[in-house]
């Protein structure tokens, strides 16, 4: 596998069941941490130690790991389920997986760069320069995985990016580039087409776009780092039941004397420490006096439980786990409540409202937990998106920390709000296109070939072409006047780029005849 580098600092770290796993360094705000191709994040996989460090540059973490677990059942009740814990490729690996439904994984040698990594200051230089002469475009943007390889079957439209000219084709030499959030963002494209290591469940057939990223600023949002993650179903099964749990082995300096808690109005789970001195201990530094609070909060979906959990060992603990269960199946019981629970310790130590670890006088120890989200229905070739985000306050004691960790979040759940660029809709968008509405919708997609093409202006005029995947153009035509229109493509099956062109923007949508 090719080993190389970017500005961000991507390495080659080691290698686990006989596959490289690569590494990206995050470090552009207050956060340094570390990603990996091999389903693992926040901890340096080499090492084996905890890699979350904020504020950056004092060795200290909140975090020792994060993992992301899928599950549902087929309409006959069989699980399939995908998970890992601390091992790295496990149920997990990089590349995308073919679209015929067969959910074929990319081979090595067909996905040799499973990291990619920009930063908004290349992409904007890029922007202003790309027509001057001598202007040189950054490995970065050329390396941007926009694109499959359709003739092995992969999806053409991999990793987002803004069309300039929009003819649905990613070329920086155009001027087009990544779209992406945040001042630096790291790209993986992952699947689980694969032998389950850890879980032991049945494959699931899903691809998993992950985009890491951290915004420059002056206020909570710099002790910030964003996870977006975009889900296809590339299978032809449908899963009901559908479960996305995040697993985090949260450790606030030493391991050994935490306290976790949960807000269910803020889609919140977070941790603290459990006195206000943290020392160092077992290989691990410690925060000192004042120790930090540090949360993981989804920012898109309502969470359906939020709880502590101990590593399974067997494929219906990870389910039971994800569904808010205990490891024998049943409804979680709280400790030091016997309450039965979906949300662990939801209330507010800082303020002695609800049931805390605090209140119950609880023994500290090392706190793991799972937070998941409940997607409901997954059809085949459905996608479904969704952000989370790592969060961290440090107050004047360990309790303050979580009351200023509160605010936090819904700081940080105000900013995300904010957000207008939804970089998984725009993978063709010119820039045209994102100040505007729609020029059109069309339909039947998939089709045999027969398409109508609703304009949403009353009287669109403006020219039509179909190109295929090499840019050849199939198909043109002009409108004048018209609401709606129907078109017959005759051309064998395949993905192809249907151009609407008007004096007022491009539209480009990619179709498919069956």
């Amino acid at each position: 596998m090719k080993i190389f580098s970017f500005l961000m600092t991507v390495t080659c770290s080691f290698i686990s069941f006989g596959q490289v796993t690569t590494t990206a360094l995050l470090d552009f705000n207050n956060v340094a941490t570390q990603v990996s191709d091999g389903g693992i994040f926040f901890n340096d996989v080499a090492a084996g130690l905890a890699k979350y460090e904020v504020p950056k540059g004092l060795g200290v973490s909140t975090l020792y790991s994060m993992s992301s677990w899928f599950g549902g059942e087929d309409v006959n009740g069989q699980l399939y389920l995908a998970a890992q814990t601390y091992g790295v490729n496990e149920d997990y690996q990089p590349g995308p997986l073919t679209t015929d439904g067969s959910a074929t994984a990319a081979l090595p040698s067909q996905w040799p760069q499973t990291i990619f990594a920009v930063s908004k200051s290349e992409i904007d230089n890029h922007i202003q320069n790309y027509l001057n002469p001598g202007y040189v475009i950054p490995q970065s943007l050329l390396d941007w995985p926009a694109h499959g390889d359709v003739n092995l079957g992969f999806d053409f439209y991999l990793a987002p990016f803004v069309d300039v000219n929009g003819d649905g084709i990613y070329n920086p030499v155009d001027g087009d580039y990544p779209c992406i959030k945040g001042d630096r963002a790291v790209y993986i494209i992952m699947n689980d087409k694969m032998i389950h290591a850890a879980s032991g469940g049945d494959p699931i057939g899903i691809e998993l776009h992950y985009m890491f990223y951290q915004y420059i600023t002056n206020d909570d949002i710099n002790n910030t780092t964003f996870v977006d993650l975009k889900l296809i179903n590339r299978s032809t099964r449908t899963l009901y039941d559908f479960k996305y749990s995040t697993f985090a082995d949260t450790d606030i300096g030493h391991y050994g004397d935490d306290y976790i808690g949960s807000d269910s109005s803020r889609h919140l789970m977070y941790a603290y420490n459990a006195d206000n001195f943290d020392e160092s201990g077992s290989g691990s530094f410690g925060y000192g006096a004042n120790p930090p609070a540090f949360g993981i909060m989804s920012l898109s979906h309502p969470l359906s439980s939020a709880l502590n959990v101990t590593p399974p060992s067997t494929l219906s603990q990870y389910w039971y786990a994800m569904n808010g269960l205990d490891a024998s199946g049943q409804p979680f019981i709280e400790p030091g409540s016997n309450n039965v629970v979906s949300y662990l310790y939801n209330g507010n130590p800082e303020q002695g409202t609800g049931s805390t670890e605090v209140l119950h006088s609880n023994i500290p120890g090392d706190r793991r937990m799972i937070m998941s989200i409940d997607v409901g229905q997954i059809a085949p070739f459905q996608e479904e998106d969704f952000t989370m985000a790592l969060i961290y306050n440090q107050g004047s004691d360990n309790i303050n920390s979580v009351g200023g960790l509160i605010n936090v979040a819904d700081n940080v759940q105000s900013f995300y709000n904010g957000i207008s660029v939804d970089c998984f809709d725009e993978s063709t968008a010119t820039i045209d296109e994102l100040n505007h509405e729609p020029l059109f919708s069309i339909s039947p997609n998939p089709s045999n070939g027969a398409f109508k093409i609703e304009f949403s202006s009353i009287n669109a005029s403006g020219n039509i072409k179909v190109l295929d995947m090499t840019g050849r153009e199939v198909y043109a035509s002009q409108t004048s006047n018209l609401q709606s229109i129907e078109i017959e493509i005759l051309q064998p099956a395949g993905v192809y780029l249907f151009v609407f062109e008007t004096t007022s923007g491009i539209q480009t949508e990619r179709i498919i005849i069956e």
